[in-house]
C-alpha cells in the first residue's frame, strides 16, 4: 500500500457545495488508489494558513482569496491547490468555476426562456471582479438587450435599489443573483413584498447549493457550476504536486454543467400561449424520438406558421430546439450514469448509439466517449 498522505481540506463552511468539492476530492482519491488521510478544516483561512505552519501534512486544498494569503500558504512545505479563481495570483496553482461561463450560461438559460427583461444582482465588494456579472452581460449585449445591474450594499430586505428594481419590475422580468444566498434574499423580498415567483418575477441563482435551494417555501432555480467535478481535478493536480511534476502553466477553469430548473423559474416568459405549448411538448417529449409532423399536427396550425413563430421566439427552429433538448438529456446521462451508449442514445431520443455518436460530436466538437471522461 502506497505511504499514507495527510491532505487538508480548508473549507469555508459545511454548506452543499463544500461538501460535493470534498465527495469530487475523495473520489478522486479512491479511484486512483491514493493512501490519503483527509482533514476537513473550516473557518477563517487566513488564520488556518498560519496555524498550519506546525502540522506534519502533504498537500492542502482550499481557499486563498487574497495575496498575502496565498503568501502564507506558500511558506508551508506543503503544495497547496487554491479553489479561488475569480482573481490571478503569483505563485499559487488555481482551480475553480469558470465564473465568466457561469454568467453566459445563466444569461442563455433565461433567454431560452424568452425573458427580455433581466437584471444581475450582486454584492459592492471593493477590489472584486464579478467575472459572472461580465459573462451574463457578454449576452445581454450580444442580443442587444438592457442589462439592469444591481449592487447591494445592505441586507437584501433592506436595500434600497433592490426594492425598487423589484415594486417596479414589468411582467415577465427575471433577477439573476451572483450566488444562492442573494437569490434567497431576494425570494424572500418578493415574500414580504407580495411579489409572485415566479411570475411576474422569475429568479435564478448560482452555485446550486441545495441547503439553500431546496428549502424555501419556493424552490430556486440554479446554476450547478459542478462542484464535484472541480474537487477532483482539483486532487488530481495535487498529486501531481507531491509528485513533484511541473505546475500548470495556468489556473485550470471548470465548465458549468447545466442549469437546475426549481419552482424559481419554471416558466416560459413568452406571449405566444402556441409556442409555449410547443416548447413543453418538446421538452417532454424529446426522448421518444419525436418528429417534427407530431408535433405540427398537435399544433392544429402549418408547419409554415408554427416554424415563423417558434424562430421568432427562440431564434431556433423546431429541429434546432428538439436537437438541444436532446443533446442536453444525453450530455446529463454521460455525467451521472455509467449507462452504455446504447441505452443514453435510447433513453435521450436518438435511436443507435451510432445516431448519438454523429449528432453529438456535430454539436459539440467532441464525441460522448470524451465528454463523459471530462466527469
Amino acid at each position: 500500500m502506497p505511504q499514507l498522505k495527510r491532505i487538508i481540506l480548508l473549507l469555508e463552511n459545511e454548506s452543499g457545495t463544500e461538501r460535493n468539492l470534498s465527495f469530487g476530492i475523495s473520489q478522486y482519491a479512491r479511484k486512483a488508489k491514493k493512501n490519503w488521510h483527509l482533514i476537513p478544516v473550516t473557518g477563517n483561512t487566513s488564520e488556518k494558513f498560519q496555524n498550519l505552519a506546525d502540522w506534519n501534512i502533504d498537500g492542502i486544498i482550499g481557499y486563498a482569496t487574497t495575496q498575502k494569503t496565498v503568501d502564507d500558504a506558500s511558506k508551508l512545505s506543503a503544495p497547496f491547490i487554491n479553489l479561488y479563481t475569480n482573481r490571478l495570483f503569483k505563485n499559487c496553482i488555481q482551480v475553480g468555476p469558470d465564473d465568466r461561463a457561469l454568467g453566459r450560461m445563466a444569461a442563455d438559460y433565461l433567454l431560452d426562456h424568452g425573458f427580455q427583461n433581466l437584471s444581475f444582482v450582486h454584492l459592492n465588494t471593493p477590489g472584486f471582479r464579478d467575472l459572472r456579472l461580465e459573462g451574463f452581460r457578454e449576452r445581454t449585449n450580444e442580443q442587444g438587450l438592457h442589462l439592469h445591474t444591481i449592487q447591494l450594499t445592505q441586507r437584501p430586505l433592506e436595500d434600497p435599489a433592490l426594492l425598487g428594481e423589484l415594486k417596479t419590475a414589468k411582467e415577465k422580468s427575471a433577477f439573476c443573483c451572483s450566488n444562492d444566498n442573494i437569490s434567497r434574499g431576494v425570494l424572500r423580498v418578493c415574500r414580504e413584498q407580495a411579489i409572485s415567483v415566479p411570475a411576474p418575477v422569475a429568479i435564478l441563482g448560482i452555485n446550486n447549493n441545495p441547503l439553500l435551494c431546496e428549502t424555501g417555501l419556493i424552490s430556486l432555480s440554479s446554476v450547478d457550476w459542478s462542484a464535484q467535478q472541480v474537487g477532483a481535478e482539483a486532487a488530481r493536480i495535487l498529486n501531481t504536486q507531491i509528485n513533484k511534476e511541473a505546475p500548470p502553466a495556468a489556473p485550470i477553469l471548470i465548465t458549468p454543467t447545466e442549469v437546475i430548473t426549481r419552482q424559481s423559474t419554471d416558466i416560459y416568459a413568452i406571449d405566444d400561449d402556441l409556442v409555449v405549448q410547443t416548447l413543453q411538448l418538446i421538452r417532454e417529449q424529446a426522448k421518444h424520438r419525436i418528429q417534427i409532423k407530431d408535433i405540427v399536427k398537435k399544433s392544429g396550425t402549418s408547419r409554415r406558421n408554427l416554424e415563423k413563430r417558434i424562430q421568432l421566439a427562440i431564434k431556433r427552429s423546431l429541429h434546432d430546439e428538439i436537437r438541444r433538448v436532446q443533446i442536453n438529456l444525453a450530455k446529463k446521462a454521460l455525467r451521472e450514469t455509467d449507462a452504455p451508449m446504447e441505452s443514453i442514445a435510447d433513453s435521450s431520443g436518438f435511436g443507435s448509439g451510432v445516431h448519438l455518436g454523429i449528432e453529438f460530436k456535430k454539436h459539440t466538437g467532441i464525441t460522448p466517449r470524451t465528454y463523459r471522461k471530462q466527469f
